[in-house]
C-alpha cells in the first residue's frame, strides 16, 4: 500500500448520522471496518470535543467509539499541528 500524507479530522456527524441513519453496523458493517482501518493507518482522527459529544449520549455508538482505533487529538494539539503545517507549507 502506498504512503498517505493526508490526514482527515472527522466531524461528529460522520459518526452519528452514519450510525443512526445510513450505515448502522447491522446494515453496513464494512463502513465501520473501513473507519477502523483508516484509524489504524493514522489517516483519520477525531478531536476531543467530538469524542465528548459522542460518549455523552451513552448509547451504542458511544460504546462502539471506544472500540474504533481512531486517535483522539486535543484541540490545542490540533491547532498546533495546523499552525505548523501552514507555517512550513
Amino acid at each position: 500500500m502506498s504512503e498517505h500524507s493526508t490526514t482527515y479530522c472527522l466531524d461528529a456527524n460522520v459518526l452519528i448520522q452514519a450510525w443512526q441513519k445510513y450505515y448502522s453496523p447491522a446494515l453496513c458493517p464494512d463502513y465501520w471496518t473501513v473507519l477502523d482501518k483508516l484509524g489504524t493507518e493514522k489517516r483519520i482522527f477525531i478531536c476531543q470535543e467530538v469524542q465528548k459529544e459522542i460518549i455523552g449520549t451513552e448509547d451504542d455508538l458511544s460504546n462502539a467509539v471506544f472500540l474504533l482505533k481512531i486517535d483522539v487529538i486535543t484541540t490545542a494539539n490540533l491547532f498546533i499541528s495546523i499552525f505548523i503545517y501552514v507555517l512550513l507549507g
